[in-house]
């Protein structure tokens, strides 16, 4: 509430110290009775306000535009960095989770790779032998949470500037989050050795 009334008190003297030089200019153009009230209310101005130039003018104008554009950066940038949601330009494994929500990509994730599960199979060919088993078989599971929790992170990690940064690349040009899978791996080696 002070920096509002501080900037408006900033614009109230641009503003008088204005007038208060188009005062001194008219005064020259009027007859004498009005000449005098002219220079009286010149003089009140001169009381209120310090002695104005061009130079003071322009200082104080840059002044206040510069304080403005840090306050709209400053705003800008919290208003960034304090999004709730996953940040633009962030798919996981041909979905784009722009701006959804965990839960949001965590039923996105589900329906994509739960509700298939048991009709999912692993191939592995050597030369002309192919061998093919399911998915339970070799004890595969998809960690969801902690493919969302990494799709959610980008733009979460580090200072202001590779926050900002992670974003900004996000949005221009995209990145991909694979999703995390978990095996059994012996299973898995028994397999491809029973092909051999």
């Amino acid at each position: 509430m002070n920096k509002q009334k501080t900037v408006i008190s900033t614009f109230y003297l641009l503003i008088m110290l204005y007038k208060r030089n188009i005062y001194q200019l008219k005064c020259v153009k009027y007859s004498s009775n009005k000449k005098l009230e002219c220079y009286i209310m010149l003089l009140q101005l001169k009381e209120k306000f310090p002695k104005f130039n061009g130079k003071t003018f322009i200082l104080v104008f840059l002044g206040v535009l510069i304080i403005l554009t840090l306050a709209a950066t400053v705003f800008f940038t919290w208003s960034i960095l304090s999004y709730d949601g996953i940040y633009s330009g962030v798919s996981v494994e041909g979905i784009n989770a722009s701006k959804l929500s965990r839960q949001e990509l965590t039923g996105k994730l589900q329906a994509k790779y739960m509700d298939n599960y048991d009709s999912m199979k692993i191939s592995l060919k050597a030369g002309a032998k192919t061998e093919e088993f399911s998915y339970s078989d070799a004890e595969v599971s998809y960690d969801l949470e902690d493919t969302v929790k990494r799709a959610y992170s980008v733009g979460r990690t580090g200072n202001i500037f590779d926050r900002l940064h992670d974003i900004y690349k996000a949005s221009s040009s995209g990145i991909q989050v694979g999703i995390s899978i978990n095996f059994n791996k012996e299973k898995i080696q028994s397999r491809i050795e029973s092909i051999y």
